[in-house]
């Protein structure tokens, strides 16, 4: 459930984001999204940092104790940590300065960019982790 929430925030930032760089807005709806999207965005960018500190500091751990044997699925994944945290700095200097919603659309486009990068790498994560640690949680071998 937390990793369906976390996808569909993702989303739902990714497409808002991409609708106010690609002007095809009345001013009101401009200007409603605009309104919308900085807090949704930037408590998705929070809710990865938890999650993600919380798998690597304790579930993590705890799995390869449990599971010596998912040594190199769980370093694949803080691997990808590393990655998602590299993609997510940019996101936050671009949320940090975000447009508001008199800027012209061009320049919400680095952000809608910076947010597909996050989407794709945290998408992709989530399914991989998906693949590895909730069979190993659940005793399911594959």
């Amino acid at each position: 459930e937390i990793h369906r929430a976390m996808v569909h925030n993702l989303g739902l930032v990714e497409r808002t984001l991409r609708t106010l760089a690609e002007d095809r807005l009345s001013d009101a709806d401009r200007v409603r999204l605009a309104g919308e999207i900085a807090p949704i965005a930037k408590h998705s960018v929070d809710h990865l940092h938890g999650h993600h500190r919380l798998e690597d500091q304790s579930m993590f751990p705890q799995l390869l104790r449990a599971a010596p044997s998912l040594a190199r699925p769980l370093s694949l994944l803080e691997a990808d940590h590393i990655v998602l945290n590299a993609v997510l700095g940019p996101f936050e200097r671009a949320l940090a300065k975000l447009p508001d919603a008199t800027a012209p659309a061009s320049a919400w486009d680095e952000v809608a960019k910076a947010g597909e990068r996050v989407a794709r790498v945290a998408r992709r994560h989530i399914e991989d982790e998906e693949e590895i640690v909730i069979p190993a949680v659940l005793g399911v071998t594959r």
